[in-house]
């Protein structure tokens, strides 16, 4: 006779188990047998096991279970892991109710909340989710409110909660290191971070292929406020990863930023880490991160260009940091993107921000609503607009943050793989090249005369021209 599978991991817990056998219990899968027990006058339906994809059953028993929760077993008694289920009346909606975390975790929504008090106006996303399928089915609500004296769990409290969330962690975390086992390579990405609390984390990513397409696999934050050197950071990426089978071996890369900490040759975190004993561990600088470098400081290196992006992020400034002055641009439809620091090529929303409200920035800037302090501010942007050398580089780099852009958002692709970002990166280099060409330079010149009204004070000095010229081919990006 075929061994009961519920009551075998009942007996003896899927935790104790070893390495071999629990991989033989994930591959089996769950146990569905039709049951021919009558409850009342309720019978079984087998369609039941495609409705509710966790459901499974004991033959023995004749009582449905959750197989989840038998294999890692939430601390809080219930009939789905102890006893069994065998209300078919009301499976449906408690089903239902025992679902529900699933949702929030898919949606990637917390569970947990500050305050989930009785009197709380927010109860967060887990009770809140249960009211809402409380006020549509009676029988529901009825199990959701505990009633004093009985031994009914209404399944709200902290504890429960984070039993849920410990063991759907557990499940995803052992669905990844299958699909680790069976690829052949790895590799990791590590960052740290700074939460609103003020505390370091380093979070930790892998990326493996699994049947034929690539992965990438989020394994979580951890706690480094206490130490940053390359030695701690070494040590979390190292333990992080031989939680997976023959790591050290497969393990065939490593991307960090360009940080001294995490990229120094001899006392960096990526020598440290192959010190561990991940020798295939190749160190590979981010693209993304590059990409962003190479722009930043080739501007730098040329006056005219550093200048610009310097007045570039007045526009910004002035936009967001007054609610008033909002408010008046919005009265011109007018809305300037913020700079980010960390994303250099997104200043292309901003320039093109300015190239495609153009007349109405000058309408809002040339507005009667400015207090004093802000009119000064106003007229220097305002002239700014008017400036032929200014108005030309934004259209001039209208065109290579466009394009720069679009070749970041292809480096942050959790699917891209070398072949392609090297395709990509060379059409990049080529476009920029042809921007640096004669015929392009003068295409530049004219659309930036037909815009701005001091262009006749500019155009006419030959000299000016090459100078302006000089700037753009002074330009290292495409070396």
């Amino acid at each position: 006779m075929e061994k009961d599978k519920v009551l075998d991991i009942k007996n003896r817990p899927f935790g104790a188990r070893n390495i071999s056998e629990k991989r033989e219990i994930i591959r089996a899968g769950r146990p569905t047998p039709s049951l021919k027990t009558k409850v009342g006058t309720r019978t079984f339906q087998i369609k039941w096991y495609e409705q509710i994809d966790w459901l499974c059953a004991s033959s023995i028993t004749e009582k449905l279970y959750c197989w989840p929760c038998l294999l890692f077993q939430p601390k809080a008694n219930q009939s789905w892991t102890d006893g069994g289920y065998n209300n078919y009346k009301n499976i449906l909606s408690d089903c239902k109710y025992h679902s529900k975390s699933c949702y929030l975790c898919k949606q990637e929504l917390p569970l947990r909340g500050h305050d989930e008090g009785s009197d709380s106006h927010n109860r967060e996303n887990y009770r809140e989710l249960l009211q809402c399928f409380a006020e549509i089915d009676s029988v529901f609500a009825s199990r959701l409110s505990t009633k004093e004296g009985t031994k009914h769990i209404s399944g709200v409290s902290s504890t429960i909660q984070n039993d849920l969330i410990q063991a759907i962690g557990n499940v995803i975390s052992d669905e990844i290191r299958s699909e680790v086992d069976k690829a052949p390579f790895m590799s990791v990405q590590a960052d740290e971070t700074t939460d609103c609390a003020m505390h370091a984390q380093l979070s930790i990513i892998i990326r493996y292929v699994y049947e034929d397409k690539i992965c990438e696999r989020f394994l979580g934050f951890y706690e480094i406020s206490d130490d940053k050197s390359a030695t701690r950071l070494a040590d979390v990426i190292a333990t992080a990863l031989n939680s997976f089978n023959d790591a050290t071996d497969k393990l065939v890369s490593q991307t960090y930023d360009g940080a001294a900490v995490m990229a120094g040759t001899l006392n960096g975190v990526q020598s440290k880490v192959r010190d561990k004993g991940f020798k295939h561990a190749h160190f590979i600088h981010c693209y993304a991160h590059k990409l962003n470098l190479v722009l930043s400081k080739s501007a730098e290196k040329v006056s005219g260009v550093k200048m610009f992006f310097s007045h570039l992020g007045s526009f910004s400034k002035f936009t967001s940091s007054s609610t008033k002055r909002k408010s008046v641009f919005r009265q011109f439809n007018v809305s300037i993107p913020s700079l980010c620091e960390t994303r250099w090529c997104y200043r292309s929303r901003t320039v093109l921000s300015i190239k495609l409200l153009y007349e109405n920035l000058k309408n809002a800037f040339t507005s009667e609503k400015w207090d004093e302090d802000t009119l000064c501010q106003a007229d220097n942007l305002l002239a700014k607009l008017n400036d032929f050398t200014f108005m030309f580089f934004i259209n001039c780099f209208d065109n290579i943050l466009s394009q720069a852009g679009k070749l970041f958002d292809i480096l942050q692709c959790k699917l891209l793989d070398i072949k392609y970002g090297q395709s990509k990166l060379n059409d990049f280099i080529h476009c920029v090249e042809g921007y640096r060409k004669d015929e392009h330079y003068e295409n530049i010149l004219r659309d930036t005369a037909a815009v701005v009204e001091q262009a006749d004070e500019f155009d006419p000095p030959p000299r000016k021209r090459s100078e302006v010229r000089k700037l753009v081919t002074k330009l290292p990006i495409s070396q």
